[in-house]
């Protein structure tokens, strides 16, 4: 009897607490944006903008569709889809601040056409996104033009869309994707740096050793170490005439470190120190769509995985699609420190979840949320909408009033930081609840509370 009546007083608060369902309670079901669409034209002459209504389906980022969108015809006279007459997409990564689509051509399709559909996607998705750099891969690799690699490419600066003005404003960019190791040994995280001035790949790859630890997510390689002066680079072709780069590790003394000292201080798993590197040349370096690692001139066929089993590299060749499981994306949140102050944070989510608010929340807030708690999520223009269950609602019941704003202002932080959201909006099973323990009101649109913890 005691039971059945602590069940029904639940039953009691919660309803007692919720207002009637609204046109704004609930999570909802689509959302539409409108959107400009740049295609190549065919006299490949510049691109074409065309401005439509995006419907962006459940789990799938506004990146990933609108690259989609890219590859079916336009209606804008004289223009073509983005990978050309006869091209499809094959892959798309997303990881917020980081997108990065894979494109095939149609046999015969010009070097000038292949750098406008890089330039295709990229306004595309920096006109109507908040990433802050797009990589292209032309038929497996990175594009180039008049001698220059078209790898990641950053800010738009200004509106027209001829050929050389793009061209131009791609060289003025100046950024370089490094895909760097993950402390737990299980992801490898994209990083925006500077773009090396040489066309060396060891310029690039000492940059992929640069860099702090994000706050406790990232390998670090001992300061002042040159990775690239450790590594010989040249380039072979294959049985398929595929162009190879071949990076040869010396590990004999030299002057400070070795190669085998700072590699050990590093604490990265030896699959990920093949693994970002050849991401990051294969992703980098233009006309290339296989690395070959050796060690003391012979090659490395095999290693072991981020789960303990044993991975083979045919022919001890690797390809991006060898390591693309393991990339993830960096989210920024809060956790509390050994003395319970909140500091800022990062968290890792693989690339497949990294479009899903629920798989975002759940992994910035791990001490808080539990699968389970959080039934719905989704951001809708830029509102994040948040549904939860009501046995999360009635365990929130007891929470102080800094325990109920923590929690509140956690999750509304989480969202509006890694995703498209500026506020959100939160409610119970699907209604729209006022508070969740009397000191917070959550019947409104909520806003970041940016002094949770120190900005990174």
């Amino acid at each position: 009897m005691k039971r059945s009546f602590c069940f029904f007083l639940t039953l009691c608060v919660l309803f007692t607490a919720l207002s009637e369902p609204s046109v704004l309670s609930g999570v909802p079901s689509s959302d539409t944006r409108f959107c400009a669409l740049f295609y190549p034209l065919s006299d490949e002459s510049g691109l074409a903008r065309m401005e439509i209504t995006v419907s962006v389906p459940e789990n799938r980022s506004l990146a990933e569709e609108l690259v989609l969108l890219l590859m079916q015809s336009p209606r804008v006279s004289g223009a073509l889809p983005a990978a050309g007459a006869g091209g499809r997409i094959t892959l798309i990564e997303n990881t917020l601040d980081v997108v990065t689509a894979g494109v095939e051509t149609a046999v015969g399709t010009s070097k000038k056409m292949k750098a406008l559909c890089a330039f295709s996607i990229w306004r595309t998705v920096m006109e109507n996104t908040s990433a802050n750099g797009v990589n292209v891969l032309i038929d497996g690799c990175c594009p180039a033009w008049d001698g220059e690699a078209l790898n990641t490419l950053g800010r738009v600066t200004g509106e027209e869309l001829t050929f050389e003005a793009l061209a131009a404003n791609a060289r003025d960019t100046r950024l370089a994707t490094v895909y760097r190791a993950e402390t737990s040994g299980r992801y490898l995280i994209p990083v925006l740096t500077e773009k090396p001035d040489s066309a060396d790949p060891r310029d690039l790859i000492s940059r992929a050793a640069e860099g702090d630890s994000a706050y406790g997510l990232l390998c670090v390689w001992p300061e002042d170490f040159r990775l690239g002066e450790t590594i010989s680079c040249r380039f072979e072709f294959d049985d398929s005439a595929r162009r190879v780069l071949v990076l040869d590790i010396d590990d004999t003394e030299k002057e400070g470190l070795s190669f085998r000292e700072a590699f050990a201080a590093t604490r990265m798993q030896n699959w990920q120190f093949i693994a970002s590197l050849s991401i990051t040349l294969l992703t980098g370096i233009p006309d290339i769509n296989r690395v070959q690692f050796c060690l003391y001139g012979k090659p490395i066929y095999e290693f072991t995985g981020p789960d303990g089993t044993g991975m083979a590299l045919e022919n001890g060749v690797a390809s991006r699609s060898s390591f693309s499981v393991w990339i993830a994306a960096r989210l920024s949140c809060v956790r509390t420190d050994d003395n319970g102050t909140f500091v800022h944070s990062y968290a890792a989510v693989p690339v497949s979840d990294a479009s899903d608010p629920v798989s975002v929340l759940l992994r910035c807030l791990p001490d808080v949320l539990k699968p389970g708690d959080i039934t719905a999520a989704r951001v809708i223009g830029n509102t994040g909408w948040i549904d939860v269950s009501a046995s999360f609602y009635a365990a929130c019941q007891s929470l102080d009033e800094r325990g109920e704003h923590d929690l509140v202002f956690r999750m509304v932080n989480a969202l509006c930081e890694n995703t498209t959201a500026a506020n959100v909006r939160i409610s119970v099973t699907g209604l729209q609840g006022e508070t969740f323990a009397g000191h917070i009101r959550i019947d409104s649109q909520l806003w970041p509370d940016h002094g949770l913890a120190a900005a990174p």
